[in-house]
């Protein structure tokens, strides 16, 4: 998930309320269900959050075993036209 703040300022008092509600009966921050309301109102639905899972992983393969899993898996790269 992105970093960005945003400050609101001059929030009706029924939006506040009405988000403090949804937050009470949720059990979800009013920050989420702020957020929701914006990508609601903004039509924009289903955005897909990043995953980061192997971001540890990155340039942790020395140069020794990347090039035995390229040589490894150097056939896999072909098209075997009988397959088709």
């Amino acid at each position: 998930m992105s970093n960005i703040q945003y400050t609101i300022r001059d929030v009706p008092a029924v939006v506040d309320k009405e988000i403090r509600l949804m937050s009470k009966r949720s059990g979800r921050s009013m920050n989420a269900i702020s957020v929701e309301a914006l990508r609601i109102g903004l039509n924009i639905r289903n955005v897909p959050e990043p995953n980061h899972n192997l971001d540890k992983l990155f340039g942790t393969l020395s140069k020794e075993n990347a090039a035995a899993i390229n040589r490894a898996s150097y056939e896999l790269r072909s098209v075997d036209s009988s397959d088709w």
